[in-house]
């Protein structure tokens, strides 16, 4: 499943008594959204937590053999690639405003990082960096895995994507460990509040927080720099 939880000293919802259009449990298990507000500075931001299906089991390969053979799914299911189509569809529907986030676990690799350790593309892989492309996405990269596997293989498949735009928002991105070593490790990133200052030919920005993709589960978090995140996924994949 998947959780976004935040500091109440640091952020709020935006909206009170219950959630608003784009909220919620958009996708059961896989994605959930909460517009928050930052308090120092009022800016607001769309927190999307996403959990996307493995590419290596029955649903992700789905995917794969539907790229390859076009709607003749095999032996997978028209359900089981239903499945997968629709939760790429909604997280890319939801990426379409401004002043959004999308966190957590997307079992899924950008071109930069497969070409990081040669390896080829994946159906999953490709809707990613269309998602990124079509909807102004950054992505807040460490440059590094984020899962290893039993035999080795490492893969960069959890993520933070902001809003291109916003960029001023947001600062340094690192990779921090997991509940247990075979947790994948965990993505943080400093978001600065959204106090934005006329700096020369651009925009700077000043505030505290970050925003962090905990775990394996693609569990979304916002905290305040001097505080923790508890909150935990969990699920395996490569």
């Amino acid at each position: 499943g998947v959780i976004i939880a935040w500091r109440e000293e640091v952020m709020k919802r935006e909206r009170k008594g219950g959630d608003g259009p784009g909220e919620g449990e958009l996708l059961r298990g896989r994605l959930v959204a909460a517009r928050l507000v930052a308090m120092a500075s009022g800016e607001r931001l769309k927190v999307v937590g996403a959990y996307a299906p493995g590419r290596q089991e029955q649903r992700g390969r789905a995917a794969e053999v539907v790229r390859e053979e076009g709607e003749r799914a095999g032996e997978h299911t028209e359900r089981e690639r239903q499945a997968v189509e629709e939760f790429w569809t909604k997280l890319e529907e939801s990426a379409g405003e401004e002043g959004v986030a999308i966190v957590g676990d997307l079992n899924a690799e950008l071109a930069e990082a497969l070409r990081r350790r040669g390896a080829e593309g994946k159906a999953q892989d490709e809707r990613l960096q269309a998602v990124v492309e079509n909807k102004r996405l950054e992505p807040k990269t460490a440059g590094e895995a984020t899962w290893y596997g039993k035999e080795g293989e490492e893969s960069e498949i959890d993520h933070i994507l902001v809003t291109r735009d916003d960029g001023a928002w947001w600062g340094r991105t690192e990779t921090r460990p997991g509940v247990s070593v075979k947790d994948h490790r965990t993505v943080w990133t400093e978001y600065r509040g959204g106090q934005l200052q006329a700096s020369g030919g651009g925009r700077s920005a000043e505030g505290g927080g970050e925003v962090g993709e905990a775990d394996q589960g693609g569990v979304g978090s916002v905290r305040g720099s001097d505080g923790d995140s508890d909150e935990r996924g969990a699920d395996d994949d490569g």
